[in-house]
């Protein structure tokens, strides 16, 4: 009798991976019935071992195969699953609303959303610290509400950080004016998603439901609400300050 430690190292996870890794170890067997055959005659038995032996691997190698063939469906199940959980974003119907953290306004809708918000504030320019006036500080910030997030969190179309304004009618209209120039991302609850953005409204390749990208919609709907801004050139508002060109800023408020 063959007496060995056999070390097993295998592991499943369904749909992604398989690993068999094993090794045996034996010491101090009987070999005194072979011992006696001779050289040659050992060699030949080995080369017929080992024969088997890859016999026995060509069977594994193709269990395995078998597995392969098989994880592919069970990761078509997975990914079927994943685009049916994906979870509806949540949106205000293209309402303005007070924002959950108390200070200014955000409008939404299944594929824009859009917050503002003016801080009031004493100056503490070392200019004026003797008069200590009142200054607004004004952000805004035009985003995806996308269902998918892309590596560097939500993808920002537009905004401003803490612009200041010295009066706060002015610092009004100036915000008033930025929500008039967004006001056609957000006529209807669905709007056609910018074809550079789909995959960020898609899971597995596959479009989310109730989403279409632009150009598949009817054509009167095909002006993209991105290109009709940049086709404008500049923000609406009594400051006249021009916009952004760029898409990417850090998330603010």
């Amino acid at each position: 009798m063959n007496h060995f430690v056999a070390h097993r190292t295998d592991r499943l996870i369904e749909g992604k991976e398989i690993r068999l890794e094993h090794s045996v170890i034996c010491e101090n067997q009987d070999i005194l019935n072979l011992i006696g055959q001779g050289k040659e005659k050992i060699k030949a038995m080995r080369a017929e071992s080992m024969s088997d032996e890859q016999k026995a691997f060509e069977i594994v190698k193709a269990a395995a195969k078998e597995w392969e063939k098989q994880a592919t469906v069970t990761q078509q199940y997975e990914q079927a699953l994943e685009y049916l959980d994906t979870p509806e974003v949540k949106h205000t119907g293209n309402q303005w609303i007070k924002r959950s953290s108390g200070t200014g306004e955000e409008i939404s809708n299944r594929v824009y959303k859009m917050k503002v918000w003016i801080r009031e504030r004493r100056n503490l320019d070392s200019l004026t610290r003797d008069k200590n006036p009142t200054v607004w500080y004004v952000s805004w910030q035009v985003s995806l509400n996308s269902p998918v997030e892309g590596p560097e969190g939500p993808t920002v179309i537009d905004g401003r950080i803490k612009m200041r304004f010295m009066d706060k009618n002015e610092a009004s209209e100036y915000l008033e004016g930025q929500k008039t120039a967004y006001a056609h991302f957000f006529r209807e609850i669905s709007p056609p998603v910018p074809k550079e953005y789909e995959n960020l409204f898609s899971v597995n390749g596959v479009l989310l439901p109730g989403y279409q990208t632009e150009g598949s919609e009817p054509e009167q709907k095909k002006s993209s609400v991105v290109d009709q801004l940049k086709e404008s050139g500049k923000d609406m508002g009594k400051s006249g300050r021009p916009a952004s060109d760029k898409k990417k800023e850090p998330e603010i408020g």
